[in-house]
């Protein structure tokens, strides 16, 4: 999977449009929802050194679509574009990794890095 950088558009879904659209329309009435408050939440954790890490099943685009924290190109196969991950030169890693719905598949993505040393 590759990853957008720089001036290159990311051709998002229809669906995807609709929600950004209706989040920036929000931003000029000075309005917080929820998906845009973990959004605002995480990026200003980043942007203050912190690394943050989503797992789950689901995570990029969010349980019920409101999170949508990776884009997936519409045009390109494999290409995203996260947008958290370019909020500040300096910034923490930010990265969002779908996987399995079990504890057993969460704690391997957690542990399995660290028992192998």
């Amino acid at each position: 999977m590759s990853q957008v950088h720089g001036g290159d558009i990311v051709a998002a879904g229809e669906g995807v449009k609709r929600l950004l659209s209706g989040r920036a329309a929000l931003w000029r009435r000075r309005v917080v929802d929820w998906s845009m408050a973990e959004a605002l939440a995480f990026g200003s954790l980043v942007a203050e050194g912190v690394p943050v890490r989503l797992s789950g099943q689901d995570v990029e685009r969010g349980t019920f679509s409101q999170r949508h924290h990776v884009l997936h190109d519409q045009r390109r196969d494999r290409v995203t574009y996260v947008p958290l991950s370019h909020v500040d030169p300096r910034q923490a890693d930010y990265v969002v990794c779908n996987s399995s719905l079990s504890e057993f598949a969460v704690l391997g993505q957690f542990l399995a890095p660290s028992s192998s040393r």
